[in-house]
């Protein structure tokens, strides 16, 4: 059985080599990087990469705390999955070492930057999955994210499986409370010496948009094409 997702660097997807110079376990055709062994020590670094791959049974090594939750690096809605505690990588700034010292088989770093240097380095260590391609920074769909996990994870039938549980959920959501319907609603957090507004595209407003709320405008108004939230100061906080 074999592996397979897309990476979003094409023809240059790398796999890590041996101290012979060939290629564990990972062969690269066209932009499509196909692992021949199930992996089984996995990092997770990308935004919200952790919780697809525990509910798909496996355990990652190591992860980013993106939310800086503590403990396992999970929100509260995904505590409990780990039978030993990840090890804790930084976000923006992972450091080479520690993901090296983690001895990874397979890097999941699916909402991301998307840039290729960080991906490089990455891929010498393991074989890394990144952003889908031609996708822009941190703007990965939920269900890219697990469709791409569950296929690097050999569980393409959960992955559907999983999405289609979740969508039914939102489905449920949106009937319990119709009112929803066309309702403004901002989304953000906390950030330096303001916040961080999403804006649409962003997995957040995204999921905000299923139960029927529109993203507000005037952050909408305010953002480029390619970016996943604006900055607004704590002056400007009732746009």
């Amino acid at each position: 059985m074999t592996w397979g997702y897309s990476s979003a660097q094409g023809g240059a997807a790398q796999g890590a080599v041996d101290g012979c110079g060939k290629r564990r376990g990972v062969r690269v055709e066209d932009d499509a990087l196909t692992v021949d062994k199930k992996p089984a020590r996995i990092l997770a670094l990308g935004r919200g990469d952790a919780e697809p791959a525990q509910d798909l049974g496996a355990q990652p090594v190591g992860a980013s705390d993106w939310l800086a939750s503590g403990g396992d690096g999970v929100g509260p809605w995904a505590k409990g999955p780990y039978k030993k505690k990840p090890g804790i990588i930084g976000t923006l700034e992972p450091s080479r070492g520690k993901i090296a010292a983690l001895r990874p088989d397979l890097i999941l770093d699916t909402a991301s930057s998307g840039d290729a240097k960080p991906y490089r380095t990455l891929s010498r260590i393991a074989p890394t999955v990144d952003v889908p391609k031609g996708q822009d920074a941190y703007k990965t769909s939920w269900q890219e994210q697990i469709r791409m996990i569950a296929a690097a994870l050999g569980k393409k039938g959960a992955g559907s499986r999983l999405i289609a549980g979740v969508d039914k959920k939102f489905v449920a959501a949106a009937k319990a409370r119709p009112e929803s319907e066309g309702e403004t609603i901002s989304v953000g957090a906390p950030s330096g010496d303001g916040y961080g507004a999403c804006v649409k595209g962003d997995s957040r407003i995204s999921f905000a948009e299923r139960p029927g709320f529109t993203n507000n405008p005037n952050v909408g108004a305010k953002a480029g094409s390619s970016t996943f939230l604006i900055n607004v100061s704590r002056s400007r906080a009732r746009i």
